[in-house]
């Protein structure tokens, strides 16, 4: 989150309601952040950091407009500070516009929450952000780095070694959990990135779904068995990112409207 720095003479009190109210978007506690930046601002407080929190509290909670206009007002404050947020918002709005229709859908795209999370993507459409020329030329990037793929025929060689190693780890539950849920990811960032119709990724995308609710218990025994997982496939990875995937693993459980507390582990996928 950018920070700026705040008006002179603003009262003690108004500060600590800011400094309050970013713990409670960080604990997704939206709608105490959004009082407690509105009783900062009548204290007298005029910063853009007080309209960046409250927009970022209004845009999880879905309500588009007054986020618009707080980042809108924290640009005016100064200049450029909500750019980002802006950014953020489009996605937002895009994935909300789009969202999968139906729970098993949805219960599928929650399998790739932790990553999609740690990544600050959103998880109601396949997409996940606005797409637009410049979201699929970033998503055919990374995966070019990542994974060497360039079009839908490496796509598909990916996914083959991949679907391998999850028949040859079947018995290893931490290996599972953390391949199943990267097939679910790369159908998303192929579909993203133009090399997947959509037909085509649900296709690939539900099976592998239902063997994660077969094979596991509830979202937080899949969250822990992803992680020995993502430990197991890569111990440096594992130890550079550990705070990020635990942080958005938090925010899951903390959020009200988050994917893993919409939809109940035994939710139908058929």
């Amino acid at each position: 989150m950018a920070q700026s720095g705040l008006c002179a003479e603003v009262p003690a009190h108004a500060k600590t309601l800011l400094g309050k109210a970013k713990s409670e978007v960080e604990a997704c506690e939206f709608e105490g952040a959004i009082a407690d930046c509105g009783e900062a601002i009548k204290e007298g407080l005029q910063s853009s950091d007080v309209y960046i929190w409250r927009g970022c509290a209004y845009m999880h909670i879905g309500d588009f407009k007054h986020a618009q206009e707080d980042f809108q007002k924290a640009s005016a404050l100064t200049k450029g500070s909500g750019e980002y947020w802006l950014h953020r918002l489009r996605d937002f709005e895009f994935d909300d516009a789009h969202k999968e229709k139906g729970a098993a859908h949805r219960w599928a795209l929650a399998c790739t929450a932790i990553q999609f999370t740690k990544d600050k993507l959103c998880s109601k459409s396949l997409a996940g952000v606005e797409i637009n020329d410049q979201s699929i030329e970033n998503e055919r990037q990374l995966l070019q780095g990542r994974m060497n793929v360039a079009s839908h025929q490496d796509l598909d060689r990916v996914l083959a070694a991949l679907e391998e190693k999850i028949d040859k780890n079947k018995d290893k539950k931490s290996l599972l959990a953390w391949d199943l849920s990267l097939y679910i990811c790369i159908c998303r960032w192929g579909y993203l990135a133009g090399y997947l119709q959509e037909e085509q990724a649900w296709e690939l995308i539900m099976p592998k779904a239902k063997i994660i609710q077969q094979e596991f218990t509830s979202w937080n025994d899949f969250g822990e068995n992803y992680m020995q997982g993502r430990k197991i496939w890569d111990q440096s990875a594992y130890e550079r990112d550990k705070e990020l995937f635990e942080r958005a693993i938090r925010r899951l459980n903390q959020n009200k409207r988050s994917p893993w507390n919409e939809y109940a582990w035994n939710t139908s996928l058929k």
